[in-house]
């Protein structure tokens, strides 16, 4: 990277209808309103499921890593998919969950194989392959005492306590690169470009 070349933090992502989200955001309220001040909460707008972080890059590669989505559909060649809303759930030990999330069912095979074209993809572009496990989920909070190993438990406990989520259903059609601008309070997404994948089949 040249001195004092900009960078910026980036991330590839396929978002969940507005129907979906509004679903999750109803779902956040009534666990809010059940459990208060265990969570800080995700906007629903924002909340997505992420095929690739990229971290911090300079503000050049955005075109690169565009140009390698873009050859995604080709290879991919399944069009759009279907998932529906699953279950919440946590990472981390029960008694320090890092993350609350909201898994996705219906077609998860097709989601993977998105992933593992993208992946090739941006091998071909210069990219590392990404070697962590692809574990796909919707981020909707995280612990608002991270050091508070009883509000962890409680957190933890009532997340998997909580019924399964209404199964709404969306299409994925399409993928975004997104520039995660990190203020002081809450991150702003912006997409920088966005790839269809086709129609749904079937």
């Amino acid at each position: 990277m040249a001195v004092g070349e900009t960078t910026i933090r980036l991330f590839a992502a396929v978002y969940p209808s507005e129907e979906a989200q509004r679903a999750l955001g109803e779902t956040m309220a009534e666990f809010e309103a059940g459990a208060p001040n265990l969570a800080r909460w995700v906007r629903p707008e924002r909340v997505h499921l992420t095929l690739r972080f990229f971290g911090d890059l300079p503000r050049r590669e955005a075109a690169t890593i565009l140009e390698a989505m873009a050859r995604v559909p080709a290879e991919f060649n399944r069009g759009g998919f279907k998932l529906r809303l699953a279950r919440l759930g946590t990472f981390g030990q029960p008694s320090n969950p890092r993350v609350v999330w909201a898994g996705s069912g219906g077609d998860v095979e097709a989601l993977g194989d998105l992933h593992g074209v993208l992946d090739r993809e941006l091998v071909q572009a210069g990219f590392d392959p990404d070697r962590q496990p692809y574990r796909p989920h919707m981020t909707l909070g995280r612990p608002r005492n991270a050091r508070n190993r009883q509000a962890g438990r409680a957190l933890a406990t009532a997340v998997w306590d909580w019924p399964a989520l209404p199964a709404v259903e969306w299409t994925v059609d399409e993928m975004h690169l997104i520039h995660s601008v990190l203020p002081p309070e809450t991150p702003e997404y912006i997409s920088l470009g966005c790839v269809r994948l086709g129609p749904a089949n079937g």
